[in-house]
């Protein structure tokens, strides 16, 4: 009998053996598991706050984006605009230097005796784009291109 206690406490002792390292096992994967779940709803919450801040960042450079094109907007049209006044500026810068030539080219032909020609010179000048000094030498060389 001395044999088959000694072989009830060997079983004993190793169920209870297995049993203890089977419960701190289960413990110990309980805990570690935990641990991952509370690192895994970490890193929900950081993901999750990342994209919200994401989120508030694109709208704000859609924002700006938009008033950016506006902008791009207004000034093209400005760009249009200021195209447009220089266009004319030159046509009159052009027509004024066509008018002082006209008026020299005038006081050249009166000054060699070439009345009528200096007459017809005289048609090409523009009055209204002539500052008072060549106004009045417009009108100097008219009255004496009608002799």
């Amino acid at each position: 009998m001395d044999k088959k206690v000694k072989s009830f406490w060997l079983y004993t002792i190793i169920l209870f053996t297995s049993a203890f390292i089977l419960v701190l096992f289960s413990a110990l994967s309980g805990t570690r598991l935990q641990e991952e779940k509370t690192e895994t709803q970490k890193m929900y919450h950081g993901a999750q706050s990342s994209l919200i801040e994401l989120t508030k960042q694109n709208e704000t450079v859609l924002a700006e984006n938009s008033e950016l094109k506006k902008s791009v907007d207004e000034l093209l049209m400005r760009v249009d605009e200021l195209s447009a006044e220089a266009a004319g500026a030159h046509a009159k810068s052009m027509t004024l230097s066509a008018s002082i030539e006209a008026l020299l080219e005038a006081e050249t032909l009166i000054g060699s005796g070439e009345y009528i020609d200096a007459a017809a010179a005289l048609e090409k000048v523009d009055q209204s784009l002539l500052d008072s000094r060549a106004l009045s030498l417009y009108t100097k060389l008219k009255k004496q291109s009608e002799r």
